[in-house]
Order: structure tokens, then C-alpha cells, then sequence
């Protein structure tokens, strides 16, 4: 579906769908997934500047790649945690007892602190 086939709304209305949906990104942001094609976008010139915009259809597309991107790094955090933590929880590391043997700790006598 191109831009035309969707009703175009501001950047101030795609903040608020990415702050509703959990996501919430800085204008410069939602700029640059203008510019780089995450949402589709119009540039169009306008008395304050140049203003994108966004066909509404590529908002909800946008917002669910990055729910799905967000989940897939979570999840891979998540494995990589749990993979350290049983690293440390083995019957090998728990068996480990130190070998160290108590001295006596040598004392001085009366004439080896006189010196």
C-alpha cells in the first residue's frame, strides 16, 4: 500500500500511537524512521519548515517490528542470563572446598620485638 492509500497524519500524532503502544521516541527519531523508511513518510515544506507526513498504515507496521525486535533482544538477554547463572550453579562448582590448613600464626617473644 503506497503513502497515498493511507490517510496521512502529523508527527505529533505518530508519538502519541508509539507512546500508547509502550515505545515512546524523541521527534528526532521518528525524523529519521521517516528518513531512513521505517514509516512512510511525505516531506512537505511548509511556512515553519520542512514537516513529514505519515501514511497511518506504517504506523502500527513500525510499532510492531520494533514490539517484535524489543521481545527478540529480551529474549536473547534472557537466555544469556539464565545460561551464566546455571554456569555458576554446577555440582562442580558447589563441591569446590578450599584446601587451606590452619597454622599457627608464629609469635613473637619479648626479645624479637625489642629489636
Amino acid at each position: 500500500m503506497g503513502v497515498w492509500n493511507s490517510p496521512l497524519v502529523t508527527l505529533d500524532v505518530v508519538s502519541r500511537k508509539f507512546i500508547a503502544a509502550g515505545l515512546p521516541r524523541s521527534m528526532r527519531t521518528l525524523q529519521r524512521y521517516c528518513s531512513n523508511g521505517t514509516l512512510d513518510c511525505v516531506k512537505e515544506a511548509t511556512e515553519t519548515g520542512d514537516t513529514f507526513f505519515v501514511a497511518e498504515h506504517s504506523i502500527e507496521t513500525a510499532i510492531t517490528s520494533l514490539k517484535q525486535l524489543h521481545d527478540a533482544k529480551d529474549m536473547h538477554r534472557h537466555d544469556a542470563t539464565q545460561r551464566a547463572v546455571s554456569l555458576h550453579d554446577g555440582p562442580e562448582n558447589s563441591a569446590h572446598v578450599s584446601n587451606v590448613v590452619d597454622r599457627p600464626s608464629p609469635t613473637l617473644s619479648y626479645t624479637d620485638a625489642a629489636k
